[in-house]
């Protein structure tokens, strides 16, 4: 049957469009035509000692990795092997004392080889990082050392199991969080105070506790590569609990038994009848969304303080709307006239709060609106935007229905806007498992080329956008070889029209060439080195590497 809006309904929805595609077009146009950044993973190594690819004269006491912020050493590891991928056991790593960007572990005595060097840590933000460099000792055998590294760093992954695992806690946290939240809320200002609304907060603060205690568990497993087996792990569970991440969500589990206590010895009586009560229900209120700026994203934003705030308003903010949604489709007490009146005009508070804070926090977790399109967690994002948009499209058939009909018909809209709520949570939770920045490798690429009766051993470290250092050394199978005249290097991307880069090198040692380049683009490159071995004659030696 067709129905007719009133002319300011029907100006609500047309504007609401309108905004909505106006949105949806700045956000596309972003993505596909704004210049993008060079960008790098929380946490990015900066310098190791010995640096990647580099020929140290004798063993070296320490291998040590310098990163560009401060990163937790709990449960992490450095690892050392040898070119036949035999591993050579090293103590536990230690932080450096002065600065927490540094890493450190003793080394034992090595024999002359090629050695691979893996690391795993954690960001300031939470996040796991991996990554391996390449060095030589003295004059030790010059081999192909890619699987050995190849080996390393699928060894240091979190599975993709675990990594599910970590977003359903993540959503079911997050639906609980929002139940006890709105349940705060409603009772603390709304006008009316249901023993309906003392369950709910039951129920939330019960999620709450049970999402997070999987979560703390998990987190040991996403920080150790570890397997399900491992879960119960006492060395992981303690060494999460030394981590910002496993003690944001203690203290999330805290916060939530302290409300679940006070709301159960409370009775039937509603929640705010009681001053203790109402304390710790303000108290958790403020407190929650808190626990999720302590650790994560925020944490490691820049500037922390606006971070942080942002990051706290946009978690109370969304949690309440939509919480405030689930207990009007699920408590039919609550869900009068009166009531919904009064909750729709804070919605509109709400959305805009946190529709603001999202930006702020897009803006300085990615470093410009430029990556949203270079970046999977940028994309993730738009996706956010758009269902947000699809959001406001049905609250805005919410207060038409409301204007028409009363509360009689509008449970059918709130479930609706409720799915779409749904599915803001679920792209959140994906987002917080995401790193904001592009991922990026720290590994080496090693190839061993042979032309004539030379081999040439080739390290490019680390293959990554950005600086890269090349080291080509050159030896006969047997025998001594004179020293070469030269040798000069260019790279090359077929799959564009980038003119070839010049690559200049420098004589370190007899047939030990270095240089240093840039690599501008992701993608697979051709690189060529030409060495006179005479000044009459010279040899191409020619191979390809995926830059990421």
């Amino acid at each position: 049957m067709a129905f007719s809006l009133r002319p300011s309904l029907k100006s609500i929805l047309v504007k609401s469009l309108a905004v909505f595609s106006v949105v949806v077009g700045v956000v596309v146009g972003v993505v596909f035509f704004a210049p993008s950044r060079e960008v790098s993973a929380h946490a990015v190594l900066v310098n190791s000692v010995p640096a990647s690819g580099a020929t140290v004269a004798k063993s070296p006491t320490q291998v040590l990795f310098d990163f560009d912020e401060e990163v937790e050493t709990t449960l992490g590891y450095i690892k050392l092997y040898s070119s036949d991928g035999e591993r050579v056991m090293l103590p536990d790593l230690k932080r450096d004392i002065s600065d927490t960007s540094i890493v450190r572990v003793d080394v034992p005595e090595l024999k002359e080889d090629t050695y691979v060097a893996a690391y795993r840590v954690i960001s300031a933000d939470g996040h796991p990082i991996e990554g391996a460099i390449t060095f030589r000792v003295g004059e030790g055998v010059l081999g192909d050392v890619t699987e050995v590294v190849r080996s390393a760093l699928e060894n240091a992954s979190t599975s993709t199991s675990v990594l599910v695992a970590l977003a359903v806690s993540r959503f079911f946290g997050y639906l609980a969080v929002a139940l006890l939240l709105a349940s705060i809320f409603l009772a603390s200002t709304a006008l009316r105070d249901t023993g309906s609304l003392r369950k709910i907060a039951i129920i939330g603060s019960i999620g709450t506790v049970m999402s997070n205690i999987f979560l703390y568990l998990l987190q040991g497993l996403n920080v150790t590569a570890g397997s399900f087996g491992d879960v119960f792990n006492t060395r992981n569970l303690s060494g999460v609990f030394e981590a910002r991440v496993g003690q944001s969500i203690a203290l999330r589990i805290f916060l939530s038994l302290v409300m679940l206590c006070v709301v159960v010895a409370l009775g039937r009586r509603p929640m705010m009848t009681w001053l203790p009560s109402r304390f710790v229900a303000v108290f958790v209120f403020f407190g929650l969304p808190l626990t999720y700026s302590y650790a994560g994203h925020a944490s490691a934003g820049s500037p922390a303080a606006i971070s942080i705030v942002a990051s706290a308003l946009h978690v109370a903010s969304v949690a309440t709307w939509f919480g405030g949604l689930v207990i009007l489709v699920l408590v039919a007490e609550v869900r009068t006239a009166e009531v919904v009146t009064w909750f729709s005009k804070h919605a509109v508070v709400m959305i805009a709060v946190a529709v603001a804070t999202g930006v702020i926090q897009a803006y300085l977790f990615l470093g410009g609106f430029g990556n949203l399109g270079a970046l999977a967690y940028g994309k993730t994002l738009v996706i956010k935007v758009i269902i947000v948009g699809a959001m406001l499209l049905v609250a805005a058939l919410v207060r038409k229905r409301f204007h028409e009909s009363g509360v009689a018909s509008l449970r059918a809209l709130l479930i609706a806007e409720a799915v779409v709520g749904v599915l803001i949570l679920g792209v959140t939770a994906g987002l917080v498992g995401a790193s904001p920045r592009g991922a990026v490798s720290n590994a080496s690429f090693s190839t061993t080329l042979v032309q004539g009766e030379v081999i040439a051993s080739i390290t490019v470290s680390p293959v990554r956008v950005g600086e890269s250092e090349m080291h080509v050394i050159l030896s006969p199978p047997n025998g001594a070889l004179s020293a070469a005249v030269g040798a000069k290097a260019r790279l090359s991307l077929a799959s564009s029209n980038v003119t070839p880069i010049q690559v200049p090198l420098s004589t370190v040692g007899p047939n030990h060439y270095v240089g240093l380049m840039q690599l501008p683009f992701e993608g697979k490159w051709q690189l060529d080195i030409i060495v006179n071995i005479t000044s009459n004659s010279e040899v191409l030696y020619r191979t390809t590497f995926q830059v990421r």
